[in-house]
Formats: C-alpha cells, structure tokens, sequence
C-alpha cells in the first residue's frame, strides 16, 4: 500500500507561477488551463497560481480579460508576460463561418451588375466559394465590333468594310456567369487573403439599331478559368471582401462583398 501510495503521490504535478503585465504589474483572475482537459485555476490578487495535475504536463494556456492569450511551456515558478489584446494580435480560436453579398464591375453600367454570393469557413486556413450572375439578351450572331466607336451622344458606330459603309449601335449590354472557389490564409486577426478558381462567361452584346437585334461582340466576351485573389476582413460579426478574377492575360474584373460571420 505504501508503495502504491508513493507512486500515485509521485504522478502528480504541481505547476507554480506568476503572471503579470509588461510593466510588471500583478493579473488578477488570469485562468491557467491545461488545453483539452478541465483542469484549470486562477491567479491570486498578487498575480501567483499553483495548479495541480495528475499527469505530467509540458504546457499551459494563460488568459485574462483583455490581454493576449498565451500558450507556454511549462517551467518552475515560471514568469508569463500577457500582452493587452487587440485586434491585430487576437488569436482565432474556433473556425467561424461567413455569408457574403457580392458585386462585380464588368463595365461602367450599372444595370449590367452581376451580383451573387460568397460563403466559407476559416480559422487560420479555411475555404470559400463565390457565385455571380447577371443576365443578358439573347443574340442572333456574332460580330467582332474592334472598330467600334462613338460619334455622339447615345449614338454608336461599327464599320463593316465588307459592305463598306457604317451601321448604327444603339446599345451594349454585358451578361456574367461566376463560379469560383478557394483557399483562405489569415494573415493577420482581421485580415484573410483568398485565392481561388473556376469558370468564368463575360458577354458582351450589341443591339444593331435598324432591327433591334442583338448580336455577341467577339472581340471583348470572353470565358474560361479564371484566377481569383483577394483580402477579406473581418472584425466581430462584420465581413468585407475585395479582390480580382484575371481570365486569360488582359482581362480582370475586380469584385467587392461585405456580409456576416457567425
């Protein structure tokens, strides 16, 4: 019995310490945690701790109100130094979701404004995916409108040197179709860069102002994979996200969001 006794007494660990502040100053109520178990205590009035284990243990998690939480190892009658908490050093401590509204500018007209929606998750890596659309006339043809110009207000101009002669473009509309996703890296608490891919349909279409037909202009529609970067930030609840989708070598669209996070 006494030797049972003697080896169960020698399995216990009792880990001392302080924890103060940069200036040195005593914490308070700081919780001192073996992470994955329920053991845990607090500091005393004069910043000390003493914490009782039944296991040998390497590290503790030491936390305060407004300080940076710390992850250290374990030493004796160790001296922990917590750093107030911002924004900038929080660290993430469980993966978070997000739903975010998205628009992205593929020319000057409003009307034309794809929006769609991004969603992931992410703690210090995470995923997302994003979907846009907007839609677009239905066209008879296809036309490469490289010699297109304005010659006035509201009135436009391709030159058909087949038929040698101008026909007059009253309109332009652009439909896009967005499917894309990713990987997210926190750079920082608040700030995420995504990088991502996927299908990507730019068209472009003129209406031809005798008929009123539409016909697609080859030279500026364009679709494919496209590439996708961007930075997200998130503070609290509040998301917000911009970044770009290149497709081939010279055509980006840049994309902006903003959303919630659970």
């Amino acid at each position: 019995m006494l030797l049972l006794l003697s080896l169960g007494a020698s399995a216990q660990q009792v880990t001392t310490g302080i924890v103060t502040d940069k200036a040195g100053n005593p914490i308070s109520g700081a919780r001192v945690e073996v992470k994955g178990t329920s053991l845990f205590t607090t500091t005393g009035i004069d910043g000390r701790f003493s914490l009782e284990t039944p296991m040998r243990i390497s590290k503790v998690r030491i936390s305060s109100a407004g300080m940076k939480s710390e992850n250290v190892s374990v030493s004796n009658n160790m001296t922990v130094t917590l750093k107030k908490g911002t924004l900038w050093n929080e660290q993430a401590m469980s993966y978070r979701m997000f739903v975010s509204a998205q628009g992205t500018i593929v020319n000057s007209k409003v009307s034309d404004l794809p929006l769609g929606i991004m969603v992931g998750i992410v703690k210090n890596i995470g995923a997302y995916g994003r979907f846009q659309y907007s839609g677009c006339p239905s066209t008879i043809g296809e036309q490469d409108f490289s010699n297109y110009s304005a010659m006035g207000k509201g009135t436009h101009y391709y030159y058909n040197p087949n038929v040698d002669m101008y026909k007059d473009w009253t309109e332009y509309k652009t439909g896009y179709l967005s499917i894309t996703g990713g990987g997210i890296i926190r750079l920082g608490c608040p700030i995420h860069l995504y990088v991502g891919s996927g299908y990507v349909d730019r068209k472009v279409v003129m209406r031809r102002g005798d008929t009123g037909d539409y016909y697609k202009d080859t030279n500026t529609s364009i679709s494919g994979i496209a590439f996708e970067a961007g930075l997200l930030f998130r503070m609290n609840h509040f998301v917000i996200n911009g970044g770009s989708s290149f497709i081939g070598k010279s055509i980006f669209n840049a994309h902006v969001g903003i959303g919630y996070s659970f």
